[in-house]
């Protein structure tokens, strides 16, 4: 696993997109009142393997047929068989069991103790995604997180969302807020 110098170095790179996760869930609140709290969740569950633009587009068809009996046409073509599966799962039970899309339904909903561990942060953190979740990386992860954030005076969140900005910044990429506007625009 990196260093802590390393982890710092990330989050101060990506310190002015901390609050994606607060803008993201100010403009679901905005944008979509009552149903904000299950776009989040349908972002969440619908994000494994998408960029993020397309699942905005997932979820405006999602929410567009969410409320109808007929379930056929709930996920549109081309996503994951597990990621439908996962979809149905939350709509019969309301509830979401991935261990990054539960995390990052929190984060979306304004839960700023939500740690999101996706591929990012498994190249942030210097090891294979695979080993995120394991019972002898987790409690190395938290903890290494934990110190970040207070290194920072960052909330878990803001500290995941500074070092995933970070990490893509790192790899040529330009990140930018969650274009949430985009969920709820004609």
């Amino acid at each position: 696993m990196r260093n802590k110098r390393t982890l710092a170095r990330l989050c101060e790179s990506g310190r002015d997109l901390a609050d994606w996760y607060n803008q993201a869930n100010q403009g679901l609140q905005a944008g979509l009142g009552n149903r904000a709290g299950l776009a989040a969740d349908i972002l969440a569950v619908t994000s494994p393997r998408v960029q993020l633009r397309r699942n905005v587009n997932i979820t405006r068809h999602v929410l567009a047929r969410w409320d109808s009996r007929d379930l056929t046409g709930l996920a549109p073509e081309g996503i994951l068989p597990n990621v439908v599966e996962s979809l149905h799962r939350y709509r019969a039970t309301g509830k979401i069991t991935g261990k990054k899309t539960g995390p990052f339904a929190r984060a979306l909903r304004g839960d700023s103790s939500a740690l999101v561990l996706d591929v990012w942060m498994a190249r942030a953190l210097g090891i294979p995604q695979s080993t995120l979740f394991n019972k002898s990386v987790y409690p190395a992860i938290v903890d290494r997180m934990t110190r970040t954030a207070q290194r920072f005076q960052f909330t878990i969140a803001e500290c995941q969302a500074a070092i995933w900005s970070g990490t893509l910044r790192d790899n040529g990429r330009n990140p930018q807020y969650f274009p949430v506007h985009l969920l709820y625009q004609d």
